[in-house]
């Protein structure tokens, strides 16, 4: 590619987003915004640092990175000034693009299919909460975690090199910081291997032990009682949860729509899902296991949630969607 065609590349999946999101640098605070602003308000001593940061806060949520370090930096240095703090989210969302081309890249050899797919995760409507409240960046930062560690992935089984291998790990680790979701990694990482690269599968059995421990202290830790609002139901309701997540994802049909709207969003929800299965039949008659693979990430990313059936909130499809 020549220069100008590589800064279109690269620059075709962000501008889209500025286009669609600009307003969401414009949004000031809401909502859960100001529990996390005052929280320097708790630090009287160096050592109250370390429990802001780690404490079990909000339903037993461990965060450091999403939200408790992000706000406590970003009020100390602007105050209650909320462009930085949007123009940050932005940023990490440019990275997770462009993780994401650099991954669909490696995947399907194509320059074409990997800024369509940056692209199109641009226009899910999903993105829509997490790119105007800035208390749901983590949905945006953990998704750069698990792209992240996932390229590195894929760069250690092309190359063999070691040190990918390592990178990934210190990416997952860090991972815990932002979002819970990010135990799944191991799951996803064993997937593509089992499709993929089965001489490298029993690699990742050291993924699940760190996810796993990971479980168990936050399981320690966390307030015995939670809200029902955020209980964990483990019965039939799980699949009524899973077609709402489906139609969601697929289009713009949503609780409150009058008869017309929820016409239009019935038609922009059926034409992708039909096109998608399609395709899908299609790929998989041709033995092209990779539409399984991407399938398998949004099943994947999106299980944790399900059992919240009072807490069901289309912007938890952030990371699901990328599948």
């Amino acid at each position: 590619m020549t220069l100008w065609q590589r800064i279109a590349y690269w620059a075709l999946a962000p501008i889209t987003s500025l286009i669609l999101y600009w307003p969401g640098l414009k949004a000031w605070f809401r909502g859960d915004d100001f529990a996390w602003l005052g929280l320097g308000l708790g630090i009287h001593e160096p050592s109250d640092l370390w429990a802001i940061l780690f404490a079990p806060l909000a339903q037993g949520t461990i965060r450091p990175w999403s939200e408790r370090l992000f706000f406590l930096v970003f009020h100390e240095l602007f105050d209650f000034d909320a462009l930085p703090f949007r123009i940050f989210v932005f940023l990490t969302q440019f990275l997770a693009l462009w993780l994401l081309q650099s991954i669909t890249r490696r995947l399907t050899g194509s320059h074409l299919a990997a800024v369509a797919a940056a692209v199109l995760w641009t226009f899910n409507s999903s993105l829509g909460v997490p790119m105007s409240w800035t208390s749901s960046y983590n949905e945006i930062q953990c998704a750069a975690f698990l792209l992240g560690a996932f390229l590195c992935l894929l760069r250690y089984a092309e190359s063999g090199e070691a040190k990918w291998w390592w990178w990934q790990c210190v990416i997952f680790a860090l991972g815990f910081g932002s979002l819970e979701i990010n135990v799944v990694y191991p799951a996803i990482a064993a997937f593509w291997m089992l499709l993929f690269r089965r001489d490298l599968l029993l690699r990742t059995v050291p993924l699940f032990f760190v996810s796993l421990l990971y479980a168990a202290i936050h399981r320690y830790v966390a307030p015995a009682e939670v809200p029902e609002v955020y209980r964990m139901y483990w019965d039939w309701n799980i699949f009524k949860t899973t077609a709402t997540y489906l139609i969601w994802a697929f289009g713009s049909v949503r609780d409150g729509m009058g008869d017309s709207q929820a016409a239009w969003g019935w038609a922009s929800t059926a034409f992708p899902a039909l096109a998608l299965l399609g395709f899908l039949i299609h790929q998989l008659r041709n033995r092209q296991w990779l539409v399984l693979f991407t399938l398998g990430w949004f099943f994947i990313t999106l299980s944790p949630l399900l059992p919240l059936r009072m807490h069901i909130s289309d912007y938890y499809l952030v990371i699901p969607t990328i599948g």
